[in-house]
């Protein structure tokens, strides 16, 4: 039996227990947040992964272990029993069950299972979601270093002249700094210039802090807190990384606006734009709208060998894009065409986000029947949908984004993808399926 009296507590420093405090608390809210909005955003290289129902459920337990693996260290500190083993033990599990949890999450996504939202299951998408859930099962099984964890038994081992108030002043500062960066990360993908004086502060609240924590230990030691450390380098890198911030902005900023100001003298210019949607219909090719608008006056541009950032669906064969001066009365952006194998499927519009209020009521008075919701975009907004005679129309709020989208999509390819016989999209309700399934009128022969 352990002698009680004789065991050595574990320490864990007090900058150890704040980080993995505020570590735990920000999972806890993150998960908390998106459970209610339904709606788990994990950012990635190409923008972000939003995780809908079953997937996002999961995700959140995953994230929910990692706190309790976090929090498990910050108790045992407290902890005068001799049950380390045990705290240990619970952290470790906690761990693998978070890999597996997140494995369990992507995989459901990845396989096409967003209960209760639309399930829609294939062999590959199924192959893709197991394999999934077993790389990131054995990850969590086998990847000590992501579960053990490293006690200090020397819990008198404090320096004399460590600073505990400067430890913590310096960690609150750069947690502080790094919170107010993440936010303002949308501001820097769209460019804005405000993103980038609050990013550049941050970043010097983050150095200030650095250094701030690195000098917890008393000037009459003359001993920082790593032998490694080097103010003055620490400090140049903080000028750096704010000199790259500003070189991109003014790069971009510059390159925009050339852009923007030749839009802008191209726009005024232009016509305005006259057609509704159920002027086209699907299957027409690229050549002919370019011939139809540039005899209306419009500037049509068109290009194949598309990128995938570029496409709406992943067989797009060609774009074609134009400037109009407004549309009945509300200014817009950009028109896009885009082109499959047999011709036209969508056609989007980008209004300024400004015109928001202006276009939801021009957006009432397209197509003849509302059809309710359609999902989510990739930035979590509800998309919202009505029937025209030649497709379907579709609109979101802005969300991140400095315009509003509203998007047509052709007749044919919808009542394809939708009126499967036997396998009706289970994404829809049944007054959406009837609507657009079995009520939808034949298109009018003069409007082809």
């Amino acid at each position: 039996m352990t002698d009680q009296k004789n065991h050595v507590l574990n320490y864990v420093a007090i900058e150890g227990r704040l980080l993995r405090a505020a570590g735990a608390i920000a999972l806890i809210g993150y998960g908390l947040q998106r459970i209610i909005w339904d709606n788990l955003v994990i950012p990635n290289k190409r923008g972000a992964l939003n995780l809908h129902g079953l997937p996002g459920w999961f995700m959140a337990l995953a994230l929910f272990c990692a706190a309790a693996a976090l929090l498990a260290v910050v108790i045992d500190h407290y902890d005068r029993r001799n049950n380390e083993q045990a705290y240990k033990s619970f952290g470790m599990w906690t761990a693998r069950l978070g890999w597996m949890l997140s494995g369990l999450a992507l995989g459901l996504h990845a396989a096409g299972i967003r209960f209760p939202g639309p399930v829609s299951i294939t062999i590959s998408t199924l192959v893709a979601g197991a394999a999934l859930v077993i790389i990131f099962s054995v990850i969590g099984l086998i990847n000590e270093r992501s579960v053990k964890r490293k006690y200090r038994t020397d819990i008198f081992a404090i320096p004399p002249n460590y600073s505990l108030a400067r430890a913590i002043c310096g960690l609150f500062v750069m947690i502080l700094g790094g919170l107010v960066f993440l936010f303002t990360l949308p501001l820097l993908i769209k460019i804005e210039i405000a993103g980038f004086v609050v990013a550049s502060i941050s970043v010097m609240v983050i150095t200030f802090g650095r250094v701030l924590y690195a000098t917890r230990f008393g000037p009459e030691t003359s001993q920082i807190a790593s032998p490694r450390f080097n103010r003055k380098r620490t400090i140049l890198l903080g000028f750096l990384v704010v000199a790259s911030l500003w070189g991109i902005w003014y790069s971009k900023a510059s390159l925009w606006g050339r852009w923007l100001s030749e839009d802008e003298t191209e726009r005024q210019k232009a016509p305005a734009w006259a057609y509704r949607f159920d002027d086209f219909v699907g299957g027409i090719s690229h050549t002919d709208i370019q011939k139809r608008l540039s005899a209306d006056g419009f500037r049509v541009r068109c290009y194949g060998n598309l990128q995938p950032h570029e496409k709406t669906v992943p067989d797009d064969k060609h774009v074609c894009w134009t400037i109009a001066n407004s549309v009945d009365g509300i200014p817009i952006h950009m028109i896009f065409f885009f082109f499959g194998p047999d011709g036209l499927r969508h056609i989007r519009m980008d209004f300024p986000k400004e015109q928001q209020s202006d276009l939801r009521v021009w957006f009432e008075n397209q197509g003849d029947v509302s059809i309710g919701s359609f999902g989510r975009d990739k930035v979590g907004t509800t998309i919202t949908g009505r029937r025209g005679k030649t497709g379907i129309i579709l609109t979101s709020n802005p969300g991140l984004l400095n315009w509003v989208m509203v998007m047509w999509q052709a007749r044919e390819p919808v009542i394809t993808r939708v009126c499967k016989p036997g396998d009706m999209d289970k994404s829809l309700n049944d007054a959406q399926i009837r609507a657009i399934c079995t009520d939808w009128p034949v298109v009018p022969i003069m409007a082809k």
